[in-house]
C-alpha cells in the first residue's frame, strides 16, 4: 500500500494532489543549462544534460501520479491518462509547430522546405527523434544548420514513454515488486544498449534513440517507486539535496558533449544524481510537497526550451540577411551570434498545471 508520509517524505497516498515547489528550481536551472548549451557558451559545456534532468523529472512525476491512482482506485484509467496528456501538450505543440512552419517558409530556401515539412510531420506524430536518426541529423554539430524542430526530439521520446508506461504500471499494479524488477531490468538493458551502440563516430543515434534514452526516464520511475516504499527522512534529504545540487551544477559546467565515456555509463550516473536531487528536494520541508488549490503543479515546464531554438534560428537567418545587405552596401557586420541569442535566455518561466510538462 502506498503510504502518506507528509513528515518524512513525499506524500504519495491518495487524496488531493500536491504541489512540489522545490522542483521549480531544478527545472529553472535545467532550462537555463539547455539554453546556455545552444548558445554555445563556454562556461556551460554540459548544458545538454538539462534535457536529462527533464527526463528524470518526467519519469518521477508521472510514476508518482500513476502510483497515487493505483493507491486510491486499485487501477489506472489509461484512456483518461492519455486524454489528459493530449489536452495539456498537443495545443501548445501544434501552435509551435505551425508557427515554425510559417516562419520557415519565409526564411528558408525553397530547396530546404521539403525537409522542414517532413520534420514538422514527424514532430506532430511525436517521432521526431527517429526522423533525425534516419536522416543523420547530428545533435552535436554546431556548424551544421539544424532543423528548426530538432529541439522536439526529447519531447517525442517522452510522448512515446507516456503511451507505453501506463500500460506497464496497469499490468503490474498488483505486483509492486515485479514492477520494480521490470523497471530495473529495462533500465539496465537501455544503458547496455547505449554503451554498445557507440563507436568512434558521431553518437547522435545513441543520443536520439528511444531505446537508448529510456534509461533516463526509467531512473526517475524507479526513484518514485523506491521513495514510495521508503520515504526519505528530513535529516537525510537536506544534505543529499545539497550534494546532488553541487554535482549537477558541476556536470553542467565541466562535461563536454564529445566525451564518449558518457555513453558508457555516464548518462546513467548523471540520471542517478538527478534522481537523488529530485527525490531529496521533494522530501525537504519548504521545498517539498505542500497543498495548493488541489492541483498538482510543478512550475516552469519546457516552454522556454521549446521556443528558444526556432527563435534563435530565425534570428540567425535575419542576421545573415542583414549582414549580406550590409556587405553589399560596404558596411561591416557588427552583429554576433551571442548578441542575437542573448535575449532568449530570459524567456519567462511559466507555471504549468501539467505535472510532466
Amino acid at each position: 500500500m502506498i503510504r502518506d508520509t507528509p513528515s518524512s517524505g513525499v506524500p504519495m497516498g491518495a487524496g488531493h494532489p500536491t504541489y512540489l515547489p522545490g522542483l521549480d528550481g531544478i527545472r529553472a536551472v535545467a532550462v537555463l543549462a539547455v539554453v546556455a548549451y545552444h548558445l554555445d557558451l563556454s562556461w556551460m559545456p554540459g548544458g545538454f544534460l538539462g534535457v536529462d534532468t527533464f527526463m528524470v523529472l518526467s519519469g518521477f512525476l508521472i510514476t508518482r501520479l500513476l502510483l497515487r491512482e493505483v493507491s486510491s482506485t486499485s487501477t489506472v484509467d489509461i484512456r483518461a491518462f492519455w486524454v489528459r496528456r493530449a489536452k495539456r501538450l498537443l495545443p501548445a505543440s501544434l501552435v509551435l509547430i505551425l508557427t515554425t512552419v510559417v516562419v520557415s517558409t519565409l526564411l528558408f530556401e525553397p530547396t530546404q522546405l521539403g525537409g522542414v515539412r517532413l520534420d514538422a510531420l514527424s514532430a506532430i506524430g511525436y517521432v521526431a527523434n527517429w526522423r533525425f536518426v534516419f536522416v543523420s541529423q547530428s545533435y552535436f554539430d554546431l556548424f551544421a544548420e539544424p532543423s528548426p524542430f530538432r529541439h522536439l526530439w526529447s519531447l517525442a521520446i517522452e510522448e512515446q514513454f507516456y503511451l507505453l508506461w501506463p500500460l506497464v504500471v496497469f499490468s503490474l499494479r498488483k505486483r509492486m515488486r515485479a514492477l520494480v524488477a521490470v523497471t530495473a531490468a529495462a533500465l539496465a538493458a537501455s544503458a547496455l544498449l547505449m554503451a554498445t551502440s557507440v563507436g568512434s563516430g558521431d553518437p547522435s543515434r545513441a543520443y536520439y534513440g528511444t531505446d537508448t534514452r529510456a534509461q533516463t526516464l526509467l531512473v526517475g520511475c524507479l526513484a518514485a517507486m523506491l521513495l514510495q516504499r521508503r520515504p526519505l527522512r528530513q535529516s537525510t534529504a537536506r544534505p543529499a539535496a545539497l550534494i546532488a545540487a553541487l554535482l549537477t551544477i558541476a556536470a553542467f559546467a565541466t562535461i563536454g558533449d564529445d566525451q564518449l565515456w558518457m555513453y558508457r555509463g555516464g548518462f546513467l550516473l548523471f540520471a542517478v544524481v538527478a534522481a537523488v536531487f529530485v527525490t531529496s528536494v521533494a522530501a525537504t520541508p519548504g521545498l517539498g510537497a505542500t497543498r495548493r488549490d488541489g492541483v498538482a503543479t510543478t512550475g516552469a515546464g519546457r516552454r522556454p526550451v521549446l521556443l528558444h531554438l526556432p527563435l534563435a534560428l530565425a534570428g540567425d537567418r535575419l542576421r545573415h540577411r542583414g549582414a549580406a545587405r550590409g556587405a553589399s552596401a560596404g558596411r561591416p557586420d557588427r552583429s554576433s551570434r551571442a548578441h542575437v541569442h542573448a535575449r532568449l535566455a530570459v524567456v519567462p518561466l511559466r507555471r504549468s498545471a501539467d505535472p510532466s510538462a
